[in-house]
């Protein structure tokens, strides 16, 4: 957290990236992938973050995408002209979410993707999935993903809403980190208690193997989790106040 100077310190490992938590009513002062854009810190330097506000509306709509998935440069060109066709073209989404998989086992492919699919009108957060690690080094890892697009785990505010979007494929535990466990526990201890933590994961809550602790963490929140991976729409309720949400597939089988 920063200073209300916005000064800040931060001891960051190789290949992450820096994201600042943006407050209700701010984004990122660029057009394209919000979450793309941050700096990787691999050394000792000094890091800005440029803001602009936004429209702050209590209540508001986001489009949210299921794994886009493409295999070629023609699937590619194809899920461009949908997307902008079926979202851009709309005037009444606040933002629009990306919910991984924006390539298919092919790393190649996603900064032609970042740059077609962050030509939106509206603000586009990307959460990353199984198939864009890169699968040329072993065990597969998000580098590509957090070089090409940006940071792999991000958090802002909208309205009485915190959505989160998180890296849950690239732990070996088929979970979260302690790392992201600690993130969550962090960021709930700064948020009213009306908030709703809207949770945006590629692979859904059923595989995770720390359920329980992931839960723990969020409190007595309300809790939406937004979820794909699986190429169907689902619905299921965890409790009386966690409901999860699959969002289907873009790609269909196959563009």
């Amino acid at each position: 957290w920063s200073d209300r100077h916005g000064r800040y310190r931060i001891s960051v490992e190789p290949d992450r990236v820096l994201f600042p938590i943006l407050p209700d009513g701010y984004a990122m002062a660029f057009h394209g992938l919000q979450n793309g854009g941050q700096r990787v810190a691999d050394t000792t330097v000094t890091v800005d973050f440029a803001l602009q506000p936004v429209a702050a509306p209590a209540n508001f709509r986001m489009a949210v995408l299921g794994d886009i998935q493409v295999d070629t440069p023609e699937q590619l060109e194809l899920a461009r002209q949908t997307v902008l066709s079926e979202v851009g073209s709309r005037n009444d989404l606040a933002e629009v979410i990306h919910m991984g998989d924006l390539v298919n086992d092919d790393p190649s492919l996603m900064g032609a993707a970042a740059g077609a699919l962050g030509l939106l009108p509206q603000p586009v957060w990307t959460v990353i999935g199984n198939h864009d690690l890169d699968i040329r080094v072993k065990p597969r890892t998000g580098t590509e993903f957090r070089k090409r697009i940006g940071s792999d785990i991000a958090a802002f505010f909208r309205g009485e809403c915190c959505f989160v979007l998180l890296n849950n494929v690239e732990a070996a535990s088929d979970g979260l980190s302690e790392a992201l466990l600690r993130f969550l526990r962090q960021l709930v201890g700064r948020a009213s208690k009306k908030t709703l933590f809207v949770l945006c994961q590629h692979v859904p809550m059923a595989r995770m193997k720390n359920q329980e602790a992931i839960f723990s963490s969020l409190g007595e929140h309300r809790v939406l989790i937004l979820s794909a991976h699986a190429h169907t729409v689902f619905r299921r309720e965890w409790s009386d106040r966690i409901s999860e949400v699959s969002v289907g597939a873009c790609c269909g089988s196959w563009w």
